[in-house]
């Protein structure tokens, strides 16, 4: 988290405090704690940024810290407390689920403590979206049971509104998008979620596609290239992940209803909204992925990128340069490319998935959001395949359908 670009922003208003005798003693020991917490160390980084408030109560860094700690230690303990329950040891496990549920409790009011001191720093607000995040959407049966849709569901709905204090102020902090697009998914805003986590997706592809295409020198720079295609690959894992539990989740509620011997009306209708929302998790299950591209692929689909953007500009000669007709067809070609614009066809929100390079052709199949002129709204996760064709070293447009 603190070495993280988020972070750095939201939180470049923290420092050491400078009114206590050991403000230096202080800050030292936040530097250490920090440490511990990016390696995963929750207990004890908690335990030195406490001692940090300590030497100087009023180290507002400190307290940020020690309450992401508690956090983090808390969700870590309700993992445990699963793990230890399943062992048979249902006493050990109440001992750590009661730790688990304090640790949540500290956080809770150490960040609630953050904003009567600095009432207008987002890094409470993130703290307090994550923690609620976590609780709602925790994959074992604690802090709620997976079938304790109430409580969940007010954790979700308290993470969302913290997620949309940081982002009406910082909209493109990507880590804060990547969670309250998943948070209003959960919550069946889908439109709203998908453009938070297409957001999200698109800048770790691009990233993604900047690692692949370093050509490392030394066994240090080949290692580092590893280390980072790995973590981008496990952080779109994990979103998708997430997915798959909202729809093991929907699936245990329809399942539900569907073993009723009989069912109100409003049941009944939640039953077809459920399969409605299947539809759409199973989608972003299938479409959320990194596409790996190797320098041809990459070309392409940049070229494609180019295209679509002069094509949203809505002028045929915007991109015609671009196109290569059939020979013998270009009338034909051309009048079904301006029937199309003259309908006010748009592509937005373009996602790639599939992009393939055999010889002198190519093909660029993505997801996007769908509009026309007369569309009363964008038709969202339609999917498109254009054909390319090298032509004197340039990759033009032979298949617009």
């Amino acid at each position: 988290m603190y070495k993280s670009a988020l972070a750095a922003l939201i939180l470049a208003a923290l420092g050491g405090c400078h009114t206590c005798e050991d403000h230096e003693k202080s800050d030292f020991a936040v530097t250490n704690a920090k440490s511990q917490f990016d390696a995963g160390r929750f207990d004890i980084a908690k335990q030195i940024f406490n001692r940090a408030l300590e030497y100087c109560p009023d180290n507002y860094d400190a307290l940020i810290g020690y309450a992401n700690a508690c956090r983090e230690y808390g969700t870590q303990m309700y993992a445990r407390t699963e793990a230890t329950a399943k062992a048979g040891k249902p006493e050990a496990a109440k001992k750590e689920f009661e730790e688990a549920s304090a640790n949540h409790l500290q956080s809770e009011r150490a960040f609630r403590s953050a904003l009567m001191l600095r009432e207008e720093d987002l890094a409470p607000h993130y703290g307090l979206g994550l923690l609620h995040y976590q609780r709602a959407t925790s994959p074992v049966g604690y802090p709620y049971p997976l079938d304790d849709r109430v409580n969940r569901r007010q954790a979700r709905d308290t993470a969302i509104k913290e997620f949309e204090t940081v982002t009406a102020k910082f909209p493109n902090l990507l880590q804060v998008r990547r969670y309250l697009g998943l948070a209003l998914f959960a919550a069946g805003k889908f439109d709203l979620g998908r453009d938070h986590l297409r957001a999200y997706h698109d800048r770790m592809q691009n990233e993604y596609n900047k690692w692949l295409a370093f050509r490392p020198t030394t066994d240090a720079e080949k290692e580092v290239k590893r280390i980072e295609l790995t973590k981008i690959e496990l952080d779109i894992a994990s979103v998708r992940d997430v997915f798959i539990a909202y729809k093991d989740d929907l699936n245990r509620e329809g399942a539900e209803l569907q073993g009723k011997a009989t069912r109100i009306p409003a049941e009944e209708e939640r039953l077809r909204t459920l399969t409605k929302d299947r539809l759409a998790v199973e989608l972003m299950i299938r479409t959320y992925q990194l596409v790996n591209l190797n320098a041809a692929e990459m070309e392409v689909r940049d070229r494609c990128a180019d295209y679509l953007a002069l094509w949203n500009m809505g002028k045929l000669e915007g991109v015609q340069p671009m196109c290569l007709p059939p020979q013998g067809q270009e009338g034909v070609f051309y009048q079904q490319l301006q029937r199309k614009l003259d309908d006010g066809v748009r592509y937005r929100n373009i996602n790639y998935r599939a992009i393939v390079v055999a010889g002198e052709d190519a093909s660029v199949g993505f997801v996007c959001e769908y509009s026309t002129a007369k569309s009363s709204k964008p038709r969202p996760d339609t999917e498109v395949t254009l054909r390319f064709r090298r032509a004197g070293g340039t990759w033009r447009v032979t298949e617009h359908p």
